[in-house]
């Protein structure tokens, strides 16, 4: 993903496979993918077109004092980059798991009836109306529909973002939402140095500090609502979940960590089982997007559980 070099994305990937027994399988997949994302930028220089927002840096800190997000979820991103980014990432599951070969032709096809090249650039709605059709005209299932759709739509938008991302101060905000496009997080962590719980953007990557006992999709701050689990063989990954609105996040405890900064979405991506318990106990993602496969949700699951 943006910001991080190959070597460092090296070094996350190690760690997560001794943190987390259950990556051991996707982790050599999950490496190829980001060595094709990298060929992609390398072979498609001007994939993105530069977002500027019309303000500085100390207009963008009023706002987010008097709550206000920057609203750029509605940025698109080029189509044609999506479908050759896509293809490229398909292209590396073929050759790193052969009997997805025709999973990803099938897909390929789809995206180039369904991605007209007349269409300049393509939203983020767009791409998750494209997502849930793939799913119902291929045989891509869910979570491979969820991870191929969001890493190639955050990968582009990131990157269109980037000038802007990279050097704003979100210390003013505290709503649950991101500060920059408004998406509701999937994923965070506890920051190393003072344990501050920090929320990561899925979409466009930005962080901010939120209240340790709020739930950023609803805003519930009810510690008889709130809870989180986790589960025998890991600590370090804790689900966090609402009964007043019945949604999930996840968070990852930096403090136990000898890295001062994390990949978090490489962790994320390295914990998807605490998605399917999580949501066999009946939570949904806050975030919105569905990392499992629904025939998956069946039976109970020993967890910790702390209120």
């Amino acid at each position: 993903m943006i910001g991080a070099s190959r070597e460092a994305l090296k070094q996350e990937v190690e760690m997560c496979r001794k943190l987390y027994p259950g990556f051991q399988e996707a982790a050599n997949v999950i490496s190829a993918v980001f060595d094709a994302e990298n060929r992609f930028y390398r072979e498609t220089p001007h994939a993105t077109i530069a977002c500027h927002y019309g303000g500085t840096s100390e207009d963008i800190r009023r706002k987010f004092i008097n709550d206000q997000s920057l609203a750029l979820g509605s940025v698109e991103i080029k189509s044609s980059s999506f479908k050759k980014l896509i293809s490229s990432l398909t292209g590396e599951i073929s050759r790193s798991i052969p009997e997805m070969q025709e999973t990803m032709k099938e897909l390929d096809d789809f995206l180039t009836l369904e991605i007209p090249m007349v269409k300049e650039t393509t939203s983020k709605e767009e791409v998750k109306q494209l997502r849930d059709k793939s799913v119902e005209h291929t045989s891509l299932e869910d979570d491979l529909a969820t991870f191929l759709f969001c890493f190639g739509l955050s990968s582009l938008f990131r990157r269109t973002l980037e000038g802007l991302t990279g050097q704003l101060d979100t210390s003013p905000w505290r709503r649950g939402d991101c500060p920059v496009c408004e998406e509701i997080p999937h994923y965070g962590t506890l920051r190393k140095n003072d344990g501050a719980k920090i929320l990561e953007c899925w979409l466009c990557g930005t962080r901010w500090q939120h209240s340790r006992v709020q739930c950023p999709g609803c805003s519930s701050s009810d510690q008889e609502k709130l809870g989180l689990f986790t589960v025998e063989d890991g600590k370090v990954c804790r689900v966090h979940f609402c009964h007043d609105c019945k949604g999930y996040y996840k968070i990852i405890d930096g403090k136990s960590l000898e890295k001062e900064e994390i990949i978090l979405y490489l962790h994320h991506l390295a914990t998807l089982s605490h998605d399917l318990l999580a949501q066999k106990e009946g939570f949904s993602p806050v975030s919105g997007l569905e990392w499992i496969n629904r025939e998956e949700l069946s039976g109970v699951n020993n967890l910790n559980t702390k209120h």
